[in-house]
């Protein structure tokens, strides 16, 4: 049975051992915008203020040293998603030089996407996305009178008219046959009706790959109140897909959780689990430096810069990086607490920043969003059952793999 323990998966998690390398590259660590909610700007890390606000030519040649370095130890698959701040900062010429750079690299499988608030795409920008056929996610909260609350410019003006000229850029290029559809990441904010702003991105928008943001709440940063809205948002969310007839669009959340549920506990928990065994998630900042998944910076900031950097650093560096280790840890382990849960092989516990407690200074709890969670996945269940999934089977299958 794969080990869940701590010493269990520490165990396993060796340099050698690695296949996928995820990397959040912070091309800039600046942006044209200022949204109200940003963890990167306004979550209480300002270690970026000490860094160089672009990724430098010197750098570049770091990380395909880096990258090179890692597949002479296994690594076979690459993903970099290409951050910020704002990544459309970057000029073109410097863009596109990194994005050759990484291309060229021989004997790895690379896949390049790109996560921007979409104001500045132009023509240009199109015909770099199509070269390095380059996946595009935009940062958009729904309708203008929603999206325009938090999503602002520096003069506090909002940004919503700007970021649809950019995505109806991108989706004539698809129409085209010059990109993929682009994707869409929206943050949850219990102030807004679910409903409406599917509705827009959907219909009014044409998108349908969707991703939903939980707040970057912990839990002394949360309340009962406002855990409660966001349940309600969420079951909100997911009536209006299951109730949208076309069914075109896919909700990540939502997808990843039929796929899990749909999925025996021996793929779940033995296949795709061990899948992500392999797997490894870092930041690289502008100066080069190594931290765990981005999203973390404002929880645990002390574990960015911790001594490693693309100059020099192998595989075996960050998966021997205690700092790091714990945050691989937490994200492959169910938490203690969640033992009794009929969902926690489907769950996991839910993601990491969400089940830090700062008394404790640990990970180990389930997470703040547990009871929305449940809901989720009990609507999902539902709705597979009534679409012919035998009752018997999804029992079977949310269980816990086990080899006795």
């Amino acid at each position: 049975m794969l080990p869940n323990s701590v010493v269990g998966l520490s165990r396993f998690f060796e340099a050698e051992n690695v296949q996928s390398l995820e990397i959040v590259l912070k091309l800039t660590e600046r942006c044209n915008i200022e949204c109200t909610y940003c963890y990167y700007f306004f979550g209480g890390d300002e270690s970026y203020k000490t860094r160089a606000p672009t990724f430098s030519k010197k750098n570049v040649d770091h990380l395909v040293s880096f990258l090179e370095r890692c597949i002479a130890d296994g690594v076979t698959n690459i993903r970099v998603v290409l951050h910020g701040g704002e990544p459309l900062l970057l000029k073109k010429d410097r863009f596109s030089e990194i994005c050759e750079r990484l291309t060229s690299i021989q004997g790895i499988d690379l896949a390049l996407s790109i996560q921007t608030n979409a104001m500045l795409i132009d023509d240009d920008w199109i015909a770099i996305f199509s070269k390095y056929n380059i996946f595009v996610g935009v940062s958009i909260d729904g309708p203008e009178d929603y999206n325009d609350l938090y999503r602002i410019d520096k003069q506090g003006k909002g940004t919503y008219q700007r970021v649809v000229k950019g995505i109806d850029k991108l989706l004539d290029a698809n129409k085209d046959g010059l990109i993929q559809k682009p994707g869409v990441i929206s943050v949850i904010n219990p102030d807004f009706e679910a409903s409406v702003i599917y509705e827009h991105l959907t219909k009014h928008l044409d998108l349908s790959n969707l991703h939903f943001l939980y707040p970057d709440d912990t839990y002394s940063t949360t309340s009962e109140d406002k855990l409660k809205s966001i349940q309600k948002y969420s079951d909100e969310l997911l009536n209006s897909w299951a109730s949208d007839t076309a069914l075109s669009a896919k909700v990540r959340f939502i997808d990843n959780y039929i796929k899990r549920i749909q999925s025996t506990p021996f793929s779940r928990d033995l296949h795709q689990s061990y899948a992500s065994l392999r797997s490894v998630i870092i930041t690289v900042d502008s100066n080069g430096d190594i931290g765990p998944e981005d999203t973390l910076r404002s929880i645990i900031p002390d574990a960015f810069g911790d001594g490693l950097n693309i100059k020099d650093a192998t595989i075996s560096d960050i998966t021997s990086n205690a700092k790091l280790m714990d945050a691989w840890l937490g994200m492959n382990s169910i938490p203690s607490e969640c033992g009794d849960c009929e969902w926690k092989s489907v769950c996991r516990g839910g993601d990491l920043k969400n089940r830090y407690d700062e008394e404790s200074g640990s990970f180990n709890n389930k997470s703040i969003y547990c009871t929305t969670i449940k809901s989720n996945l009990e609507s999902i269940a539902a709705t597979l059952y009534r679409n012919g999934m035998p009752i018997e089977q999804i029992e079977k299958n949310v269980q816990c793999y086990s080899s006795s």
